[in-house]
């Protein structure tokens, strides 16, 4: 016996080794009883195998199973060096060891019975799909889920997933840099540059299942040097399961006829990942009222993704009802802004707060109608893109890039004539660039080309000027090719040069 007290009884010190051993081994906690004595000398014989038969001069069984004797000529160990390399081994065993029997979890993790009573009492549960839908599990217990998912047979970026359970328990940690570092790792393992496996799927839905949990309120510092938030965990595994859900509907033509097994795979996975979506739906909503703000965002960014697909339409109707509450009520520029632009893209009319005494709230609500006063609001706060910009410390979930790219594409798709658009043309051409033609002056020179320019035709006035004030700008012109499409498509020459001639001689 390698544990337990000394100077005790034989059945104290067998329950003392008992417990000793199945700690050490990663188990729940035995009670000792006769009938157990064999488990004890089961454990026992482990450590014999796994560690003993591995030092030098051990005699009572001269050499591992099929291998060879270690060190017969070194000299058997002493005391310290004997505890030094029995505490390495146990290090291992607990933490780097992934035995299949623990589903892929290393011994140091809970036992899943252990789990599954502390996850019931945090109220953690995987939503039931209704009647009408598919689940890739029905099974409402993370905690179970956990357990009898294969890890090892399944997938992510870097081959087998056996890991990825340690991952996931490693979010309930109570050191809130092991949260960080843990929900790091998924996101570079299961979601890699927004690439979707076959561990991804099961993945979030344990991570769905574990939001209520009350260590998801830690707060701390994201794993990664360039974001530098600081946020409760449960924001941040708000804002994955809204990234899994941006790839989930990510319409790759591949998936849809797989010509290799490579293929077949990834549109596999991607299929498995959309069957979840209404159970990951489910787990989020809730957390649309959330008492953090942090939260609260995170959550709407998650859900503006989730329901753009077609099968959660009918989740839509009770979600901007919530919405529409929440861009009414009195939160902050940053809530009720984004609550408009979900909605906006959910097709709900937002007229009534084109009026509202923030200028980012009205641009918001100016993009989600087609009431014909929208348009005035857009030219209006798109005079000062710089003013625009500077609304949002970071950018909204629903927004890509500067915030001035979305209401310049809101107000094109307004635009009348490209005369009612020219004074925010110019007040934009200050900030553009070689690098973002493709969301300003691009789009620019399409409103004030809609047609390609006829050779030898005369420019009007608005194209004139537009056009002279873009060629004075150094940064829209260099190496970058991208601006080459937009000017062919107006009809016009791609090098500088010849478009300084055209402006002087158009219509001569």
């Amino acid at each position: 016996m390698l544990s337990g007290r000394p100077g005790v009884g034989p059945v104290e010190k067998a329950r003392d080794g008992l417990r000793d051993d199945a700690r050490l081994f990663g188990l729940d906690e035995v009670s000792y009883s006769p009938q157990v004595k064999g488990t004890i000398e089961a454990l026992n014989d482990a450590v014999q195998e796994m560690f003993l038969v591995s030092l030098p001069r051990y005699t009572h069984r001269p050499k591992p199973t099929g291998g060879r004797s270690a060190g017969p000529d070194a000299p058997p160990p002493t005391f310290a060096p004997f505890v030094t390399l029995l505490l390495e081994r146990v290090r291992w065993w607990n933490t780097e060891h992934h035995p299949a029997a623990l589903g892929g979890l290393t011994p140091s993790k809970p036992g899943w019975r252990t789990l599954r009573r502390e996850l019931s009492e945090a109220g953690c549960r995987i939503p039931a799909m209704s009647s009408h839908e598919i689940s890739a599990t029905a099974d409402p217990d993370p905690a179970a889920m956990l357990h009898r998912t294969d890890w090892a047979a399944l997938a992510h970026a870097y081959g087998p997933a056996a890991t990825t359970a340690d991952d996931l328990l490693g979010l309930l940690e109570d050191d809130p840099e092991v949260q960080a570092a843990s929900l790091g790792r998924l996101e570079m393992s299961v979601l890699h540059q927004g690439s979707l496996y076959s561990a991804t799927a099961p993945a979030a839905l344990f991570i769905a299942g574990v939001l209520p949990h009350p260590r998801t309120l830690a707060v701390h510092e994201s794993f990664f040097p360039w974001d530098d938030r600081t946020r409760p965990l449960r924001a941040a595994l708000l804002e994955w399961l809204g990234q899994f859900a941006e790839s989930a509907a990510f319409d790759d033509e591949a998936l849809a006829d797989p010509q290799d097994a490579e293929e077949a795979e990834a549109s596999e996975a991607v299929h498995a990942c959309r069957a979840v979506r209404p159970q990951i739906f489910d787990a989020i909503a809730p957390f649309l009222d959330d008492r953090d703000e942090t939260v609260r965002e995170a959550a709407l960014g998650a859900v503006t993704h989730l329901l753009a697909a077609d099968d959660l339409a009918d989740r839509i109707p009770v979600a901007a009802g919530r919405l529409e509450r929440l861009a009414c009520g009195g939160g902050g520029r940053r809530e009720r802004a984004g609550a408009l632009l979900t909605l906006a893209r959910w097709g709900r009319d937002t007229a009534t707060l084109l009026t509202d005494e923030d200028p980012a709230v009205r641009t918001c609500a100016a993009l989600g109608t087609a009431d014909p006063s929208a348009i005035d609001v857009l030219l209006a706060e798109l005079a000062d893109p710089v003013a625009v910009d500077g609304w949002f410390d970071e950018p909204l979930p629903q927004v890509d890039g500067w915030f001035r790219f979305t209401v310049l594409r809101g107000l094109l798709e307004r635009a009348e004539s490209f005369e009612q658009v020219l004074p925010v043309a110019l007040a934009l051409i200050p900030l553009c660039s070689q690098y973002s033609v493709d969301r300003d002056w691009g789009p620019l020179l399409a409103c004030a080309f809609p047609e390609p320019h006829p050779a030898g035709a005369a420019l009007t006035r608005a194209q004139s000027v537009f056009l002279t004030a873009l060629l004075e700008r150094d940064s829209c012109w260099g190496p970058i090719a991208n601006r080459i499409l937009w000017l062919r498509g107006a009809g016009l020459p791609v090098e500088r040069g010849e478009l300084r001639v055209l402006v002087r001689t158009a219509g001569e």
